[in-house]
């Protein structure tokens, strides 16, 4: 008899130890495994949150946007330089009469706080005028999803 409830203890307590090892791997806050473990308690596991410890931010988004330049200069060239959220993401020069088409794909966080907006600011420089640098609002086409610029330089 005592060697049957010897087993069944040792039993018991192999069972009780492999839910509590199971329950510690799969619990969010104390899981040492990225995909489980979520930090900042947004139910978003930090190996698939871009902001782990920020609960306001879960994911990241993206979109597709377009730039078209048009030049009215008829004889000089036009140096460019676009930007979409503080970073450059094209330049070039823009010869007489050109016009060229930038497609860009902008990513940015999302979660609560919708930072969804997308600041696109345009530098050039010509010989006649100088130096040029303007904010250029954003046309929304339909659900938002697609962004389209058009500016003559």
């Amino acid at each position: 008899m005592k060697e049957r409830s010897k087993t069944l203890i040792a039993s018991v307590a192999v069972v009780v130890v492999f839910v509590c090892l199971i329950a510690w791997a799969l619990s969010p806050s104390i899981s040492p495994f990225p995909i489980v473990h979520d930090a900042d308690r947004d139910g978003h596991p930090d190996a698939n949150d871009p902001a782990p410890y920020d609960p306001l931010i879960w994911a990241v988004g993206s979109v597709s946007c377009s730039v078209k330049l048009n030049s009215n200069h008829t004889n000089s060239d036009v140096q460019y330089t676009v930007y979409a959220n503080d970073m450059e993401r094209a330049n070039g020069t823009l010869g007489p009469r050109g016009s060229i088409t930038i497609p860009l794909i902008i990513y940015f966080p999302y979660g609560l706080k919708q930072n969804t907006s997308i600041t696109l600011e345009l530098s050039w420089f010509d010989i006649v005028n100088g130096h040029h640098y303007v904010v250029i609002p954003d046309d929304r086409e339909g659900d938002g999803s697609r962004l389209s610029w058009e500016m003559t330089i």
